[in-house]
């Protein structure tokens, strides 16, 4: 185990250097958080999917973005070597994975999730395990050639698995035959890097040349000992990384090998142990400290190490090999875990800023400008001894003393010209020879009330400069006149005794207007400095903008305002004039991270990026939709952009943090234009896992007892996967699709019946995969549910039936003599209804009435009484055999009645019968007979013993439901004087009329299934005395039609 030792004490030997963190690289350090519970990791590769799967010391880890997955080994069976110590990976065109093992050579298929072994018979192959495999390479002729650490180079036969080995030393097991990579060029060579130079191979032949560093005063066995390389085609040239001759560059040309020694102050050793190409001009290199390398200086470029307070930093040591993946992601094995650096997050530019005139003093910047003409940037700092300068060409940063060391507080460019705001002064910046001229602005022959800072430029050559409970000026740079507003100057409806007067200049707008916030208030000056006040109006989705901080504007015009409290809103005016808003906030936009904004720039692609609690936003202010979200793991200083904001010319955004300023050039940002690739990376029915194809669509067939299911879902974009948003729907379940962060869904209790699972996947950038993998689950009905099954039971209830029928019959006999007594009953009913309403003693009087009037000789009014009384009496006949009648004839019947009834007692009360031209009588029928007793019983128990004239009101409308309300007004002495009167009489007529007609009511309720009702109330006067009685009934009705 000699070469196995050696590369171990390579890893320990270059794992010691340790120099500053370069902020701009965003690594991700993965741990047991995510599924990984190992620290030794060897090898990467990428399968057939896409999906990657990574060599470790434990057996080999799938990785889909969002969780590892860690498949061993079996355990070792008899003639059988298996490890899971796995040191190198290969993924054939098959799809299926050479891995090297410590001790054997095995094959793992990921569509099945199981590793296959050789036969134990095969002695070739059994040698080839135990020769320590290092690394596999298949050729363009598709030939396969495996690196070992003690046999050399092994070529492998797969037709016969006969395998030939080409070695550097004849001598078994000696460290000249350790190979580190096989390599092959454009013209179809192969090459193996080796502890003992760069072999030249040929299959027929082996090994036709070695190269060697003959370097005088140098070792020999570390110069040639090379660890890591690549093909590099635009340089045609192999890069190789050795133990301790630095990097080396092959020439394939002249066949020479050029040495690179890293040269840099933070570096105390010549040793490589991985390398990977990075760019055009640049590659990676490891040697105990991960560093960038020019290709074309020979310099190095960055250097980048663990930083114990950023999580995001690079924290792994002993990096044995770099793996690009087929996103561009670069992973980084290591023998203390396993690092990835997202291909997106190194774009962000970190520039520090120290004080060196104060104690090398951490600034922060409030405002960021560049100097007109050039790349060079202005950076007001607080609490600086003046104002900051950055010059990219030189990288370099320092600070340029203003007047009596003066901290400059705001800056802004107007004329092309840089003007400087101090808590003192405005000063001129003088771009050639770095220093300011002091403009010694006063306002009234006196200085300016401070401190004053945050200034705009106004147009018309004006600064717009706040002065903190002060209102603010307006200095006119060509006059050098400043003229001076408080708020009641703004705002008339503000008292001048008002102490809040502050008004911040925020932006100037495409029409010259100059915009403020004020509290909970928005103004703007027009260009001729007349001022206006924003009205906001309160919708019913929107409430009004409260507190904005700043304002500016989009390419449509329209307006858009940040709040600490409900998000962003758009303001505009629509082209009729009227005023629109729109507030966006976490509980209505999807992505949106918090309701706290207050930074706010538009680019000069027309996004809009906002400054959250939560992160940097890229919003579009078109589609109202999130773009992206940038946090620190994107490349910025912190999460929290809670910070001032510039856009600066050139399209450059450049956010300011404490000790630092961030840029981002976003012409050059390379968004993520990646389509995700959705799949579902586990699956369980019943909590069991059941293996689908990966990424494509299929069909499962589950029993009617295997309805819950569980979804883990993932989607191929490792670049920032914890941003992945997935839309899925089970259709036949959900009504719609749900867009969600979260990796897995489950459904539970689904019936039985075809549903089909679909997934879309959008990944950090927004972008939505241009598949939509689907899923077709069919659950089996159970068997009781099938044809068979039925057809079965079927004939059995048919038994059931036949043979129950007898029982039935008499059955059906008892219910028709119940029926047959019920409906004795009502007819009983409706006899004694008619007994009531014929009331003999009725009758009599009536008689006594006509007699009367024959008495007198008054022959025309017995007739015409006797005329009435003898209708009456065939209505009722006519009305008492049928159930229902027309709602004319019956009140053909009430105006007999009560006519009969008022002429009977000489007119003692007068009478209304009202009816809702709404109601069509000739074609509403109502149930016969109900509503007579209740008028009856109103003129005798109620007006007839009434001293005065009374009055009986009957009113018909519809109510709801096909009802038809029908009220009974009386004025009379109401129910309990009639009781007591009644209960004086000596001889008590018994009146069932009224407890008749209950009982039909509650027959008619039964039988027709309807819901007739009756409510009698006892009417008051405003004295609390009885006032009458009013009955409201409910009766159903029909329509007749086409009658």
């Amino acid at each position: 185990m000699k070469q196995l030792f050696l590369l171990l004490s390579i890893f320990v030997l270059i794992a010691g250097n340790s120099i500053s963190q370069d902020a701009s690289y965003r690594f991700i350090n993965f741990n047991y958080k995510d599924g990984v519970h190992d620290k030794f990791f060897y090898d990467a590769v990428n399968d057939k999917n896409g999906l990657l799967w990574i060599a470790s010391g434990s057996g080999i880890y799938s990785y889909d973005g969002a969780r590892f997955i860690l498949y061993r080994t079996s355990n070792p069976q008899t003639g059988r070597e298996s490890s899971n110590l796995i040191r190198s990976l290969y993924c054939d065109t098959d799809g299926k994975i050479w891995t090297a093992g410590l001790t054997s050579v095995q094959w793992f298929y990921p569509d099945t999730r199981s590793f296959r072994y050789h036969s134990p018979d095969n002695k070739s192959l059994k040698q080839l395990g135990t020769s320590a495999i290092n690394t596999f390479f298949r050729d363009s002729k598709g030939m396969m050639w495996i690196g070992t650490m003690k046999n050399g180079v092994a070529f492998l036969n797969e037709k016969d698995s006969t395998v030939t080995y080409f070695r550097a030393s004849a001598e078994a097991g000696s460290p000249a035959n350790l190979i580190t990579r096989i390599i092959e060029t454009p013209d179809n060579r192969i090459w193996a890097l080796s502890v003992d130079g760069l072999h030249l191979l040929s299959a027929q032949k082996g090994i036709l040349q070695t190269f060697r560093n003959t370097r005088p005063n140098h070792h020999p066995a570390e110069e040639n000992y090379f660890t890591d390389g690549f093909f590099d085609a635009a340089m045609n040239c192999i890069w190789i990384g050795s133990f301790g001759g630095g990097l080396i560059q092959f020439d394939l040309s002249s066949h020479q090998l050029i040495h690179h020694d890293i040269v840099h102050k933070k570096i105390i050793q010549n040793s490589i142990n991985a390398i990977a190409p990075k760019s055009a001009t640049e590659l990676w290199i490891y040697n105990g400290n991960l560093s960038v390398y020019n290709k074309k200086t020979h310099t190095i470029n960055n250097q980048i190490v663990p930083d114990a307070g950023n999580e995001f930093s690079f924290k792994t040591t002993g990096v044995g090999r770099m793996v690009t993946d087929k996103e561009g992601n670069i992973w980084f094995c290591s023998f203390s875990g396993i690092s990835m650096l997202p291909w997106q997050n190194n774009q962000w530019q970190t520039i520090s800023l120290r004080d060196q005139n104060n104690d090398n003093t951490i600034l922060e910047p409030t405002n960021v400008c560049k100097i007109p003409g050039t790349d060079e940037l202005l950076i007001t700092t607080s609490g600086s001894t003046g104002i900051g300068y950055y010059n990219p060409d030189k990288n370099q940063f320092n600070v340029i003393r203003i007047g009596n060391n003066e901290s400059a507080s705001s800056l802004c460019i107007a004329a092309n010209t840089v003007y400087v705001l101090t808590e003192k002064d405005l000063y001129r910046f003088q771009p050639a020879t770095k220093t300011f001229t002091a403009l010694q602005v006063k306002y009234n022959d006196q200085p300016l009330v401070g401190p004053v800072w945050r200034m705009i430029n106004g147009g018309n050559n004006t600064l717009l400069i706040a002065s903190p409970q002060n209102g603010f000026y307006r200095y006119h740079t060509d006059t050098r006149i400043t003229e001076h507003f408080n708020i009641w100057d703004v705002d008339r409806s503000v008292n001048k005794t008002e102490t809040e007067n502050t008004l911040w200049p925020s932006f100037r707008d495409s029409k010259g207007n100059c915009w403020f916030t004020r509290g909970a208030y928005l103004y703007y000056a027009d260009p001729g400095f007349g001022f206006h006040k924003i009205a906001y109006t309160e919708t019913d989705s929107t409430a009004p903008v409260s507190y904005p901080i700043e304002i500016t504007e989009d390419n449509q015009h329209h307006y858009w305002i940040t709040t600490k409290t409900n998000g962003i809103y758009e303001w505009y005016k629509d082209k009729n004039g009227k005023e629109v808003i729109n507030n966006y906030n976490t509980g209505n936009t999807p992505l949106l991270p918090s309701d706290y904004f207050l930074r706010i720039a538009k680019d000069d692609l027309g996004f809009l990026w906002m400054g959250s609690l939560s992160g940097l936003v890229k919003f579009d202010p078109v589609s109202k939709k999130v773009i992206s979200v940038f946090r620190k793991k994107h490349g910025l200083v912190n999460d929290n952009i809670d910070v001032p904001m510039s856009l600066l010319p050139g399209n450059c955004l450049a956010v300011c943090n404490f000790g630092a300023l961030n840029l981002l050039p976003l012409n050059n940002y390379q968004s993520n234009k990646q389509f995700p690739v959705p799949f579902v990376a586990s699956f369980k029915v019943m909590d069991k896992p059941i293996l689908l194809p990966f990424g494509k669509d299929t069909t499962i067939t589950l029993s009617y007892d295997q309805n819950f299911l569980q979804f883990d879902l993932g989607a191929l974009s490792y670049n920032n996967s914890d941003e992945t948003t997935f839309s899925y729907q089970l259709k036949g379940a959900d009504e719609s699709p749900v867009n969600t962060n979260r990796n897995y869904v489950s459904y539970s209790a689904l019936s039985n019946g075809t549903y089909t699972f679909t997934l879309k996947a959008a990944n950090n950038d927004n972008v939505w995969s241009n598949k939509t993998l689907e899923i077709k689950i069919i659950i089996r009905p159970p068997f009781w549910k099938t044809w068979w099954f039925i057809s079965l039971f079927s004939l059995a209830i048919a038994g059931f039936l036949y043979w129950i029928n007898q029982n039935r019959i008499s059955q059906i006999r008892k219910e028709e003599k119940l029926k047959s007594a019920f409906q004795q009953q009502i007819a009983e009913t409706e006899m004694k209804a008619l007994r009531a309403q014929m009331n003999p003693h009725f009758i009599f009087n009536s008689l006594n009435s006509i007699q009367k009037y024959i008495l007198k000789n008054e022959h025309f009014e017995a007739s015409q009484y006797l005329t009435k009384f003898s209708r009456l009496i065939r209505l009722i006949l006519d009305h008492s055999n049928q159930n229902n009648i027309l709602l004319s004839s019956e009140l053909d019947l009430l105006r007999l009645y009560v006519e009969i009834e008022s002429l009977r007692f000489d007119h003692k009360f007068d009478y209304e019968i009202n009816i809702d031209p709404a109601i069509h009588t000739e074609t509403t029928e109502v149930p016969s007979m109900l509503i007579q007793p209740y008028v009856e019983n109103a003129i005798w128990h109620g007006l007839l013993h009434k001293n005065e004239k009374g009055k009986l009101i009957i009113d018909f409308s519809k109510g709801d439901q096909n009802n038809l309300l029908v009220t009974i007004d009386d004025n009379g002495v109401g129910r309990m004087k009639a009781a007591e009167l009644k209960s004086k009489q000596l001889l008590k007529n018994k009146s069932f009329g009224m407890k008749i007609t209950e009982d039909r009511i509650q027959i008619i309720n039964r039988t027709q299934h309807i819901h007739a009702t009756c409510e009698v109330t006892d009417k008051k006067d405003d004295r609390g005395f009885a006032a009458g009685t009013s009955v409201k009934l409910s009766i159903p009705f029909q329509t007749l039609r086409n009658k």
